[in-house]
């Protein structure tokens, strides 16, 4: 016990042993502006004298915060002997400096405005063009950006705030605010008949199965001083256009047609807006069942497409199958006259329904065939898909065992099935070989 207790003061008073040392240790770094906080950790000192390149110059407190460059010591005293730790070498990190210019100036909004960086000492740069981010971005991480500002419409000027934060390697960061500005565009507001939104997209539609009548008219909020109006028709007839624009028609075909209204305004900028024609009836639309719909995992059943061929062109069509994976669109006239699924897993535990009856532990396959005047859909119900068996057991306690001793066979197969709408679980056989030298017992 002598000895022990001999070991245990001789350790505790050893160099190097719990001794307490400065964090960070070494070397530090603080940006312009900032600090680095100095600690001691370990043990329990009684008392701290910080000093920087040999004088005093803390409180006697466990950390110092560290703003100026040198050589960074502490005396610590634990009731006995002081002890110095250290030094942290503490150097001041350089800052970048910020800088960019760009071009064009004052151009119209919609061209886009190119930014060189002239900035040094960055590793990394962040923008903020200080415009709203409608449809994409106002913000970029490249070095040289190109951005197009999304502005308001009228007849004069914009003005933006573009920041660059520029961060060194040891994080240090500086910015630069510089003011862009732009010029605006004229507003492309077109009005006519049946306009509606269809999938994100302004459709203007006649629903029929001929050709349709469109009347157009100018809801332009800077048409008291727009200059000029032109609409391409999208259908090869000779474009609209002159400098003054109240109402106007046009005869559409059977389809979907694309339209641009482009409208210059006093200062020059021109803005193009996108638009389409619709003119159709509700889609007809099949899906029809192939047989075989009671089947195992891993089938392939292809699933007949009908009805389609007097749809309009631009009717969409998308194909669900409910076993999570993802749906299929095509858009007319290129729709298959069938489709193929193979169903992977097993329908057990999944519900589907026709909108009449609803089907327990089964799949559907759905059509849905929509444009901007209506839509049909058509469903196959139910489809049942077995898993295929997976054949497994355990041994317990292992698979060697004494003669006349009881070796436990667990069964641990996945092997249910669907039948008649019913997941139940399949049989298993056994087989053991030699059949001879085992016996049964329970």
């Amino acid at each position: 016990m002598r000895y022990f207790f001999f070991f245990l003061v001789c350790l505790l008073n050893a160099p190097g042993v719990w001794a307490q040392t400065i964090q960070p240790a070494g070397t530090a770094s603080f940006c312009p502006g900032k600090n680095v906080v100095l600690s001691v950790v370990g043990g329990n000192p009684a008392s701290f004298q910080w000093k920087l390149n040999g004088a005093n110059i803390g409180a006697n407190i466990n950390t110092y915060t560290a703003n100026a460059a040198g050589s960074y010591t502490v005396v610590i005293n634990g009731g006995g002997k002081g002890d110095t730790l250290g030094p942290v070498i503490v150097t001041a990190a350089p800052s970048p400096v910020a800088g960019f210019s760009f071009s064009p100036a004052n151009q119209c909004s919609n061209i886009p405005v190119t930014f060189t960086n002239s900035s040094t000492g960055g590793a990394t740069y962040a923008w903020d063009f200080g415009d709203p981010a409608s449809g994409g971005s106002n913000t970029s991480t490249a070095i040289n950006p190109s951005h197009t500002f999304v502005g308001t419409t009228g007849t004069g000027s914009q003005s933006f705030n573009v920041t660059q934060t520029v961060t060194s390697a040891a994080g240090c960061s500086n910015t630069k605010t510089v003011i862009v500005t732009t010029t605006q565009l004229a507003d492309g507001t077109l009005g006519g008949t049946g306009k509606a939104i269809y999938n994100g997209l302004v459709y203007f539609k006649t629903c029929g199965n001929v050709s349709g009548d469109f009347t157009f008219s100018n809801q332009s909020t800077t048409s008291g001083t727009n200059t000029n109006y032109q609409i391409v028709w999208g259908d090869g007839a000779p474009d609209f256009n002159s400098p003054t624009f109240v109402t106007t028609t046009h005869t559409y075909s059977i389809g979907s047609h694309a339209i641009l209204f482009i409208v210059k305004g006093p200062n020059g900028c021109v803005d193009t807006a996108k638009y389409y024609a619709f003119v159709g009836t509700n889609p007809a639309v099949g899906l029809n069942n192939p047989g075989n719909t009671l089947a195992c995992s891993g089938t392939s059943l292809t699933f007949p497409i009908t009805g389609t061929s007097t749809n309009a062109p631009g009717t969409v069509y998308t194909i669900t199958f409910n076993d999570g994976t993802p749906d299929i669109a095509y858009t007319h006239p290129d729709v298959p006259s069938s489709i193929t699924h193979v169903f992977n897993t097993t329908s057990c535990g999944t519900s589907s329904s026709n909108g009449t009856n609803t089907y327990a532990n089964s799949f559907s396959a759905n059509i849905v065939a929509e444009n901007p005047c209506a839509s049909s859909a058509a469903t196959v119900v139910p489809i049942y898909i077995s898993k295929k068996p997976i054949a497994d057991f355990t041994v317990t306690p292992n698979d060697t065992v004494c003669i006349n001793s009881i070796a436990t066979i667990t069964n641990t197969s996945k092997n249910n099935y669907v039948d008649n709408g019913n997941c139940q679980n399949g049989n298993s056989i056994w087989a053991v070989s030699p059949a001879t030298g085992w016996s049964v017992s329970g």
